[in-house]
């Protein structure tokens, strides 16, 4: 909802007023994102059970799980970020961003598992660094002088945070759909069509 409104005040051409609701969008982000990694690692264990872990394959999920979740706050951050870095006009920008993330993925995953041989965890780690650099990234350039609408501190307000949690709401619960359909299809094939069933 955050980026949906900047590029709003962007189009009436309120630079200020951009410029506070991405500083409001990069603290909700912030808090959420570290909200959600907490509240991930403690629900770890039920939520890959609904998922659809199976007693053979729950301890590499859990590993993986267990790995990936640390750097849920990296990914959330940077994928919350870009949309920032695109609705400015800089999609090549935007593009940098992802293709950081994918082709240090692909390096690692290799690396990892095939040369380090580390399996399960030496994926998720691959995964984490990734999501790390690609986060670095994007926050760095949204944070530079020449950036039209870069990040700062303070002017933060409520009225703000309720219309971007406002605007947000029907992308929120369309993708939130999306899962729950996912969750309900695996818990199902799990149920008439695991190892049981050949």
């Amino acid at each position: 909802g955050g980026s949906i409104l900047m590029a709003m005040r962007l189009g009436e051409k309120k630079k200020d007023q951009a410029e506070q609701v991405l500083s409001n969008s990069f603290l909700m982000l912030v808090i959420f994102s570290f909200l959600l990694t907490i509240t991930f690692l403690l629900m770890k264990d039920d939520l890959l059970i609904r998922f659809g872990a199976s007693e053979v394959t729950f301890p590499y999920a859990n590993t993986y799980m267990t790995i990936y979740t640390l750097g849920t706050f990296f990914a959330l951050l940077g994928i919350g970020l870009n949309y920032f870095i695109t609705c400015q006009g800089f999609s090549f920008i935007s593009m940098t961003t992802v293709l950081i993330g994918a082709v240090t993925n692909i390096i690692l995953d290799f690396v990892f598992i095939f040369v380090f041989h580390t399996g399960i965890a030496g994926a998720a780690w691959a995964t984490v660094i990734a999501q790390m650099l690609s986060c670095v990234f994007a926050v760095t350039f949204l944070f530079r002088k020449k950036v039209p609408i870069r990040i700062t501190f303070g002017n933060y307000s409520f009225l703000i945070i309720r219309k971007i949690l406002y605007i947000g709401l029907c992308p929120f619960i369309i993708l939130a759909t999306d899962n729950l359909i996912i969750i309900i299809m695996n818990a199902v094939l799990q149920k008439y069509g695991g190892p049981a069933e050949g």
